[in-house]
């Protein structure tokens, strides 16, 4: 499955072909204010309030180490779909932009600081709370009493995805799927980790060829190229091969 970052031709998107690289935001600088803004703190509150001391106590030992982490946790924000009208008008400057198309092998992608994880966006109606999903979580496949839980992979994972990946339901048309690794930043990528890029329907011909120009890097060999076009009468996008 290929994941689409859509994007505006500009200095950054222009970056991704120049230096291989990629920029990890933190939830800091989102413009959704509630996505991914809990804090340890917050779930610890929670825990107290439904009577799950014990879960609430487990938490507090780690509350300090954990809102570092949130803080500077690295996240970089793609769809599963290159067709989105929404996604286009939004991010992909007003259909002017590009999208390019990456694969989801894990391997493409290096940090010397941490692991990268791969994970799909939960949406959440109204009146639903994240901390019931993340008790869930850290119940699941092991016992929370565990002597090693502050180094336990799975619950620091299951604390950082739950966290991570719960938006309000009005947010699910953009169908997201967000890499994670534990530090914000540029992350340099494989060159074959990039799969496709997409021209805009509304792009401009200067845009366009400078993009076409950077695609003739022999490291973009291996990428093909689309264009995005009314599909006929109908109100949707097809993708076709340039």
């Amino acid at each position: 499955m290929a994941l689409f970052k859509y994007r505006p031709v500009d200095k950054n998107s222009l970056n991704i072909l120049i230096n291989d690289e990629l920029y990890f935001a933190t939830s800091s600088q989102f413009n959704d204010p509630f996505d991914s803004q809990l804090s340890p703190s917050e779930y610890i509150q929670s825990f107290e309030s439904l009577g799950m001391n014990d879960q609430a106590s487990e938490l507090v030992v780690l509350e300090k180490t954990l809102q570092k982490r949130f803080e500077i946790m690295g996240i970089y924000c793609l769809s599963s779909h290159d067709d989105n009208l929404l996604m286009w008008s939004h991010y992909g400057d007003s259909h002017k932009g590009i999208c390019f198309g990456f694969r989801n092998d894990l391997h493409y992608y290096v940090r010397t600081d941490g692991p990268v994880s791969c994970e799909e966006v939960d949406y959440l109606n109204p009146g639903e709370h994240v901390y019931t999903t993340l008790y869930m979580a850290l119940n699941s496949g092991s016992r929370f009493h565990d002597d090693e839980f502050v180094n336990s992979i799975k619950k620091r994972q299951a604390l950082f995805k739950t966290a991570f990946t719960k938006k309000h339901k009005n947010w699910e048309y953009e169908q997201e799927v967000r890499l994670l690794c534990d530090d914000s930043g540029i992350l340099k990528f494989n060159p074959l980790a990039l799969e496709s890029v997409t021209f805009g329907m509304r792009i401009s011909e200067q845009d366009k060829e400078t993009v076409l120009t950077l695609l003739t890097l022999p490291k973009w060999s291996h990428v093909k190229v689309y264009q995005a076009k009314a599909k006929g009468l109908e109100l949707a996008l097809e993708i076709e091969t340039c």
